[in-house]
């Protein structure tokens, strides 16, 4: 007597497996489909952006004025100053505000402040001024011995978001001075946001 075997089809077994645990640097990339019995690849950019998401949810430092930068001017300088600030490797900065301030107001000399962006798309060789010209001149006068705020996130900001930085980025600030300075100053360029854990 010949006995019929009973087939077991990939879609009437149990998925039964081994994840090993996914490390800083591994991704899993597929999953089974019980329906068809298909091994499918994930959609890597939703998951990507439920990163994103959840990176919010988990910021453990504040970013202020204590992680800024400052440059100092003396009297007779012209030309070109700059100092960069660095986001540390395994963060990423949320930024929803930078501030420059100025601690003296100039009687003859003139600058610019701008800030460069190192994540943005680069102008030449260089990296990408975070304010247009018209901001950029407003700043300096406003500065001028006093503050001057820039919102990224609100409405009406510069973005209208917050600024994602990654480890390894850099916000610089640029200083550019076309009449000699006549007072001693120091101009101080200060993030204002949260640090979270990189997770995409």
């Amino acid at each position: 007597m010949v006995h019929e075997k009973e087939l077991i089809v990939p879609q009437q077994a149990t998925a039964r497996g081994y994840i090993p645990p996914l490390g800083k640097e591994t991704v899993l990339i597929a999953g089974y489909d019980p329906s068809d019995g298909s091994l499918r690849v994930l959609n890597l950019g939703v998951l990507a952006q439920l990163a994103t998401i959840a990176e919010k949810l988990q910021n453990y430092d504040v970013i202020d004025s204590r992680d800024g930068v400052s440059v100092s001017l003396a009297v007779g300088n012209t030309g070109q100053k700059k100092i960069s600030m660095e986001v540390p490797a395994g963060e990423v900065w949320y930024l929803n505000r930078l501030n420059i301030a100025a601690s003296a107001a100039q009687t003859a000399g003139v600058y610019t402040v701008n800030i460069r962006v190192s994540r943005f798309p680069k102008e030449g060789e260089l990296d990408k001024d975070l304010l247009a010209e018209s901001l950029a001149h407003t700043a300096v006068e406003a500065v001028g011995g006093s503050d001057v705020d820039f919102g990224l996130a609100a409405a009406g900001g510069i973005l209208g978001k917050e600024l994602r930085l990654l480890g390894g980025d850099k916000l610089t600030l640029v200083i550019d001075i076309s009449t000699a300075i006549d007072a001693a100053a120091d101009v101080t360029l200060a993030p204002v946001g949260f640090a979270a854990q990189r997770l995409a």
